[in-house]
């Protein structure tokens, strides 16, 4: 791995240890094992050097469930996978979630990487479903997908906020399924899509 890769990883490693708020460029480069001025060097500032390092872990959240998107399965098993997939990893990085949608959630800008990378995540899902399956009404599959998400989101970013009332812990891998097996049932209803 090279030098600048590692300063990426060291950032991602610190962003979800301390969360946005505190991540140090001095914290990057002590994790990655080199001097702040090696860190301003290769990527010029903390800002641009965390743009990158928030870029990579998209990659693994919407370029990899496209890439991994099968439509061998029913609608239902190839969404409830990258759901799955989705949730547990966002409850395994919590700070590095709510970083993606920090700007959004706390400063009401919605021109963000994360954002556009979000949406466009959901037109390639959008046509790669169009395009497999058929007899799916477009403007009722953007309303489900809108909804299915959207549901999802509230579960991984505040994941306890409803545990007292409902006992649901999303931590165990069973509430999840199925919490992604209602939300499939409700919004992903053949004879609703059509």
């Amino acid at each position: 791995m090279d030098i600048k890769e590692k300063i990426i990883n060291s950032a991602i490693e610190v962003i979800e240890a301390v969360g946005m708020n505190k991540v140090t460029t001095r914290k990057i480069a002590e994790k990655a094992g080199v001097n702040v001025a090696a860190v301003n060097y290769y990527f010029g500032s903390q800002k641009k050097l965390i743009q990158l390092a928030l870029e990579k872990t998209l990659d693994n959240a919407f370029k990899d469930s496209i890439e991994e998107f099968d439509p061998a399965y029913s609608l239902e098993e190839a969404l409830k996978k990258i759901l799955l997939e989705w949730f547990e990893g966002s409850l395994n990085y919590p700070n590095i979630t709510k970083a993606h949608f920090f700007e959004p959630f706390v400063n009401n800008s919605y021109k963000t990487v994360a954002v556009r990378r979000l949406n466009l995540f959901f037109k390639n899902l959008h046509k790669l479903i169009m395009d497999n399956y058929t007899g799916i009404d477009e403007d009722k599959l953007k309303l489900a997908l809108s909804q299915l998400f959207g549901s999802l989101f509230s579960a991984i970013l505040f994941p306890e906020l409803m545990k007292p009332y409902s006992g649901i812990n999303y931590f165990r891998e069973e509430d999840r399924a199925i919490y992604i097996e209602t939300l499939l049932a409700r919004y992903i209803d053949k004879n609703r899509l059509k």
